[in-house]
């Protein structure tokens, strides 16, 4: 639950965008969830079935966390109560990459400091990452790395710090979760850098 002037100043910032832009950015924790969530089809429809109650559950819980800004906690109180809206927010979701780029974009003017938007930010991946490490479908343990990509990975780590690009994927690479997971864990982040 917000103070009654973190409530005011939240809803001031939602109330200067558009239906639309409103919208998108509402709807946006839930769709990221599904967007890392479809990533990896591999656990089929009874997989599917278990998906939206855990999406709920983590959704809930990151909402009542108080560990973020003001404007993400208001965001997320809004997702939560516009549950009924989840099945029509979960088509399209290749644009969420975009939608996240484009939501980023929007509060740059709108947040007070800049650590309300890296609040919003990091609570986006944060809700990415508890996604997939939710839904690991197969329950299997991924296959050691060989030795010839173990190489490529102390090459990449070893021109990461002359080519911030090829930094990005370290941010996940400890997580025990599938290439498709990760690399749609790299597109949010990349979008909302």
């Amino acid at each position: 639950m917000l103070s009654s002037g973190a409530d005011k100043r939240s809803n001031e910032i939602l109330g200067n965008l558009s239906d639309r832009d409103k919208r998108i950015l509402i709807s946006l924790p839930y769709r990221v969830g599904m967007y890392v969530s479809q990533s990896d089809t591999s656990g089929g429809d009874e997989a599917q079935g278990r998906e939206a109650q855990t999406l709920h559950n983590i959704l809930v819980e990151i909402e009542q966390d108080f560990c973020k800004s003001e404007i993400m906690q208001k965001i997320l109180i809004e997702t939560v109560a516009n549950k009924e809206q989840w099945s029509s927010w979960g088509r399209k979701l290749e644009d969420v990459p975009d939608e996240c780029a484009h939501a980023a974009d929007l509060l740059v003017g709108l947040v007070e400091q800049q650590s309300d938007l890296m609040s919003v930010k990091e609570t986006l991946i944060d809700i990415g990452v508890a996604v997939a490490m939710a839904f690991r479908e197969s329950g299997n343990t991924y296959p050691t790395e060989s030795p010839l990509s173990e190489a490529i990975k102390n090459v990449r780590n070893a021109l990461g710090r002359y080519i911030p690009s090829l930094r990005v994927d370290e941010r996940f690479m400890h997580l025990n979760i599938s290439k498709a997971e990760r690399a749609a864990l790299i597109q949010l982040h990349n979008a909302l850098l």
